[in-house]
């Protein structure tokens, strides 16, 4: 007769094996089965807890800001805490189609995981690419934004208090230049307008050269006030060098520290999309099975009856 085929032990698994082959095959199938399962899992639970804790930060800074009367816009690129809760509240939903789908199998909330994952690290990706491609343009993007982040600098304490960390660590001032301050209302020059403004003609403190070594030192919150107008010192006061010249230098000098971080972040993404899609074969697999077994009992039961009918 030969080797039989074991059907009714077989649910679950990928496809009809021989008995003298099954516990093996067995074994190794459900370790594989639940390796890929519990891990995508565990990965998913770690960025679900993540997502909670970036969208109450998040929430905390907005609240913090409401009730304190602070002036600032609800704008995602220059608001840090609505920024923290769009992005968690994206990685909230990520986290739980794979959690629930790797936990209860369920192949639509794996599809909608896996694709969201893979067209999210393509983007990323392409995004790399066109900045490349395009960095003139891609400078051209970043200039206005500058510009529009200078004009703002005074409505939004969030929005001040990341340029002046920007402007302070990479010792420069403005956007291409320590001029582009001229577009801010406050330390705009006067033009013989008659209107005299204590800031006129100057840049935020952040610009200002001071010794931070100095363990006495103490930050001037008015070193910048009227520079731009005292031709003779501007340089000796104040970090002359535009932002963006800076951020380029730094970046062509550590490219390839740069590519590793970026490679370290894209990583893990990577793999998890090549898990899930694993996962999600699996499971097809598994319920193409599934529907193959109860196919084969329902012809044996009509196999049976029409013998027990003929007896």
């Amino acid at each position: 007769m030969g080797d039989e085929v074991d059907w009714g032990l077989h649910v679950g698994r990928r496809k009809p094996v021989l008995r003298n082959h099954y516990c093996l095959f067995c074994e190794v199938s459900e370790c594989t089965h639940n390796v890929l399962k519990f891990t995508i899992f565990a990965f998913n639970i770690f960025f679900w807890m993540l997502s909670m804790t970036i969208v109450a930060v998040g929430i905390w800074a907005q609240a913090w800001k409401t009730e304190l009367r602070v002036p600032g816009d609800y704008s995602l690129l220059t608001s840090p805490p609505i920024f923290l809760i769009v992005v968690g509240v994206l990685v909230f939903f990520i986290a739980m189609f794979g959690c629930l789908g790797a936990l209860r199998e369920n192949i639509i909330l794996l599809k909608i995981y896996a694709i969201t994952l893979a067209v999210l690290l393509v983007l990323q990706i392409l995004l790399g690419i066109v900045a490349i491609a395009f960095s003139n343009q891609a400078t051209d993007i970043i200039t206005s934004f500058v510009d529009s982040a200078i004009k703002e600098y005074n409505r939004d304490i969030d929005l001040q208090n990341a340029i002046d960390a920007i402007q302070s660590k990479l010792q420069c001032c403005g956007g291409l230049s320590y001029n582009d301050w001229d577009k801010n209302t406050y330390f705009k020059a006067n033009e013989g307008t008659g209107v005299s403004l204590q800031t006129a003609d100057g840049v935020p403190w952040s610009c200002c050269k001071m010794d931070r070594d100095d363990p006495n030192y103490v930050v001037n919150n008015q070193c910048g006030y009227g520079v731009r107008s005292e031709e003779g010192s501007i340089f000796t006061k104040i970090y002359s060098a535009g932002c963006i010249e800076v951020a380029y230098v730094f970046i062509k000098n550590n490219f390839a520290i740069i590519i590793t971080v970026i490679f370290i972040f894209l990583i893990p993404q990577f793999i998890a999309v090549i898990l899930s899609f694993l996962f999600v074969r699996q499971v097809e697999d598994e319920i193409e099975v599934n529907d193959e077994w109860v196919r084969e009992v329902e012809k044996r039961k009509r196999y049976e009856k029409e013998n027990d009918e003929v007896v």
